[in-house]
């Protein structure tokens, strides 16, 4: 799974047959202390229903970036995360790509200190 960059954005995909999942994080080095802005993506496709809530993106996000944060010895913290509404639902899919998008953004991080 690939890790773009868009602006201050850095966004994921996850297609595997049938299954898609999207996830975008603003990552920041700031502790800040209100939740998250998250922005639910509609597409509206077909009249399909949103299958995916943000109470549970935002846990999975929030958590696994806290744990990647040990793992790959940096600081983020979560300041927007952008989803599909018709993602497939899949227990800890948020977490994986979230995990990708901190040791991409741990990198990058690391590199522009030498």
């Amino acid at each position: 799974m690939k890790v773009y960059k868009d602006r201050d954005t850095y966004k994921i995909a996850k297609a595997a047959g049938p299954t898609h999942n999207y996830l975008g994080l603003v990552l920041d080095v700031r502790w800040r202390p209100n939740s998250p802005i998250i922005k639910a993506i509609s597409t509206n496709q077909h009249g399909n229903a949103a299958s995916i809530s943000s109470d549970e993106v935002l846990r999975q996000v929030v958590k696994e970036v806290s744990d990647s944060n040990r793992e790959f010895d940096c600081h983020f913290c979560v300041s927007a995360i952008e989803y599909m509404t018709t993602d497939t639902p899949d227990d800890g899919i948020y977490a994986l790509l979230a995990k990708r998008i901190v040791e991409v953004a741990a990198k990058e991080s690391s590199t522009l200190g030498e």
